[in-house]
Order: structure tokens, then C-alpha cells, then sequence
């Protein structure tokens, strides 16, 4: 089992809000509940909205673990959206990501696909366009009951955050390479606007 936030769930969808046309791609950060198999993901960070490569990621990647370490906790998975909505495959860049993030993570990462159509069903719920994948037997596949994925209960308070003043002060690892100034990690303007939005 898998639950999601409110602070890594709008991050992730303010993401993909910033870049509606570019595949997006960031780190989940969490830990395993004490004497459960749940796995708790508290925060993400924005990775990349560009091609990626792989010198960058790596990067990236280094600095994030060296962040998790330092509040307590763990790059648990990543999330992924696709650069064309009509694409609803995991890209082998996300599935080699994850890979290697559930190879430290004791087999246990977790993928998350976005995909905004689902948001433009009748009555669907904002959190219905995250997709859950696990690693199973070395591929990524949707995650079944026993993997499922909680939203926290103030998920639909995101949709009072996008808009550009909050999607648009958000920044990935793409951002700080053309400006070292940018907070990417923390996102702490962003953060403390979520915080306050629920």
C-alpha cells in the first residue's frame, strides 16, 4: 500500500500543470510506516520537463538522495508524466529510473503515470489521472489491490493551486541548471502555499 500526501500529490500535479506539453518527471520521497508494509510518500521533487540526459539526471538524482537523507527519509519512486496525452505507456526513461529507485528501496518503488485524461470524466476525482505501477518480475506494471495507492482526503483542494501564480514558482532540476538560484528541492515558496491552501 501507498499513500500519497497533499504536499508530494500537488506538487506532482502542479508539475505537469507548468509543462502541459513536455514530459515531466520527478522523485518521490517518503518512508516505510513503522511495523507495516506501507509505504508513506510525503514530499516530491520536480526532476525534469525536457529531454532528459542522463549526466543531468544523475545528477539530480545524487542531490535528492543527499536531501532524503538529511530530512529522514528515502527516494521511494518517481513519477512521470508523457510528453502526448494520447500516451499512456510508461516511457523506458521512467521505467529505468524507477527500476533503479526500487533497486535501493528494497524492490518495493513505486511509479506514478499521470494521465490527464481521466481528469475530464464525468465525476471523476482529480486523483484518478495518478497511475500506480510496481516492478514485477522486471517490468513496471499497474499496481493491483494489494499495491493500491491512498490519496490524502485533501487531494481536491489542489484545483484552488493551479493556476500559473503557484504552477509557475515551481521549479525542476531543468530550471536550476539554467539558474543555480532556484530552489528545486524544497520548493519552499510552493511548499508553504500548499501548506496553506489545506
Amino acid at each position: 500500500m501507498y499513500e500519497l500526501s497533499f504536499t508530494a500529490y500537488s506538487k506532482v500535479l502542479l508539475h505537469a500543470a507548468k509543462y502541459p506539453t513536455a514530459a515531466v518527471g520527478g522523485l518521490l520521497l517518503g518512508t516505510q510506516a513503522s511495523g507495516t508494509q506501507t509505504v508513506v510518500v510525503s514530499d516530491a521533487i520536480p526532476l525534469f520537463h525536457q529531454t532528459a540526459l542522463v549526466p543531468s539526471i544523475e545528477a539530480g538524482l545524487q542531490q535528492a538522495d543527499i536531501y532524503a537523507q538529511l530530512v529522514g527519509s528515502k527516494v521511494v519512486g518517481f513519477y512521470s508524466a508523457n510528453e502526448s496525452l494520447a500516451n499512456k505507456s510508461v516511457s523506458p526513461l521512467a521505467a529505468k529510473i524507477a527500476s533503479k529507485i526500487s533497486d535501493n528501496f528494497e524492490g518495493r518503488g513505486l511509479l506514478l503515470l499521470l494521465d490527464p485524461s481521466k481528469a475530464s470524466e464525468e465525476g471523476a476525482a482529480l486523483s484518478s489521472i495518478l497511475q500506480p505501477y510496481v516492478s514485477q518480475n522486471g517490468t513496471w506494471a499497474p499496481a493491483g489491490q494489494r499495491s493500491s495507492l491512498k490519496v490524502d482526503a485533501r487531494g481536491e483542494k489542489i484545483r484552488s493551486l493551479l493556476v500559473p501564480k503557484v504552477y509557475g514558482a515551481l521549479n525542476d532540476f531543468d530550471n536550476h541548471l539554467d539558474n543555480i538560484e532556484l530552489d528545486w528541492i524544497e520548493n519552499a515558496a510552493v511548499t508553504k502555499l500548499i501548506a496553506d491552501s489545506a
